[in-house]
C-alpha cells in the first residue's frame, strides 16, 4: 500500500506539470527546417559564392521526418498519460482501490498534460484517501487544486464541497460550517446541488440538528434519488439517523431499508459511525442491489 502524505502530493503536483521545455527540441529542428528552405533563396542575395544546394536539398526531408517522429512520440506519451488516469477513474467508480493504489507510481512520476484529466487524476487520489479515513491529506489535496485553479470548473466545484464534508469528518467543525455556510449561497446544476445537500446533511446529523436535517424531508429524498445514484443510500441512512433520534421509528425504519437496499449496512458504518446506533436498531433490506 501507497504510503501518501502532503508532502509526497506536492512532489506529485510539480512531477506531472508539464514542463515548457518540453517543447525546446521542437522549435530548434523546426528553426532549421525553415532555414534549411530559405537559405538557398537568401543566402545568394547578400553574397557572389556558388553554393552546391543540389547536395543538400535533402537536409529539409530529413529534419521534416525528425519533426514528424518527435510529434508522434509526444502524441503517444499523451495518450499513454490520458488512458492511465481513465482506467484509474473506472477503478474508482466501482471502488477498485487496490487497482488506484498499483496505478499511482507509474500514473504520477509522469507529467499529465491535459488539465482536466490532471485534477481529476488527484480527485481519484482524494477519494483513495477518503476510503482510508486519511481526512487530512484528502482535505490538502482539494485545498491544492482550488488555490492552483487545476482541472475544470466541474471538478473545482466538487472540490469545494469535497472539502467540506473532508473537515466535516476531520471534526474541523468551525472551518466546515463556514464553507457550508459560503457554499449553500452559490448556484448550482442540480447533480452538485445533490451533492452538497447530502454535505450538509451530514453537517446537521453531526451536530444533533435533527429537526433541521429532516425539513423538507420529500424534496430532499428526490433529489438524492435522482442525482446520486447508489450514493443516495448514505443520505438515506443519515435521515433515517435523524428521524430515529427524532423518536420517528416508522419513518427510520423506512429509510434505513432503502438506505440498505442502495448500500450493505457495513458500508453506511464504515462511511458514517453515527450509523452503528441505527443499524443495531432497524432491520436492513434483504436484498441489497
Amino acid at each position: 500500500m501507497t504510503q501518501i502524505t502532503p508532502q509526497q502530493i506536492d512532489t506529485w503536483i510539480e512531477r506531472t506539470t508539464p514542463s515548457t521545455r518540453e517543447n525546446y527540441p521542437v522549435y530548434f529542428i523546426f528553426g532549421l527546417f525553415i532555414a534549411s528552405i530559405l537559405a538557398p533563396i537568401v543566402l545568394p542575395l547578400f553574397t557572389h559564392a556558388k553554393w552546391q544546394w543540389e547536395q543538400l536539398e535533402i537536409v529539409p526531408w530529413v529534419l521534416l521526418t525528425i519533426i514528424l517522429l518527435m510529434s508522434r512520440y509526444r502524441a503517444r506519451k499523451r495518450q499513454r498519460s490520458t488512458e492511465r488516469v481513465e482506467q484509474m477513474w473506472e477503478d474508482a467508480k466501482l471502488e477498485r482501490w487496490d487497482a488506484v493504489d498499483a496505478a499511482l507510481p507509474t500514473t504520477f512520476n509522469h507529467p499529465i498534460y491535459d488539465p482536466t484529466l490532471r485534477g481529476r487524476a488527484f480527485m481519484i487520489v482524494a477519494g483513495l484517501l477518503e476510503s482510508r479515513k486519511q481526512h487530512d491529506v484528502a482535505g490538502h489535496i482539494y485545498e491544492t487544486l482550488l488555490r492552483r485553479r487545476m482541472g475544470d470548473p466541474l471538478t473545482l466545484h466538487q472540490a469545494q464541497l469535497s472539502l467540506a464534508s473532508a473537515k466535516l469528518r476531520n471534526e474541523e467543525l468551525t472551518d466546515a460550517v463556514e464553507l457550508i455556510g459560503r457554499l449553500q449561497k452559490i448556484e448550482m446544476p442540480p447533480p452538485l446541488r445533490a451533492i452538497f445537500e447530502a454535505v450538509r446533511l451530514h453537517q446537521q446529523v453531526f451536530m444533533g440538528q435533527n429537526e433541521d436535517a429532516v425539513d423538507k424531508i420529500s424534496e430532499r429524498r428526490d433529489l438524492f434519488r435522482r442525482h446520486l445514484s447508489t450514493r443516495a443510500g448514505y443520505a438515506y441512512g443519515l435521515l433515517a439517523a435523524a428521524l430515529h433520534r427524532l423518536g420517528r421509528k416508522d419513518e427510520a425504519q423506512r429509510y434505513w431499508h432503502d438506505a440498505t437496499l442502495l448500500v450493505p449496512p457495513a458500508k453506511l458504518t464504515d462511511r458514517f459511525e453515527l450509523l452503528g446506533d441505527v443499524a443495531l436498531h432497524y432491520q436492513s433490506s434483504q436484498s441489497p442491489l
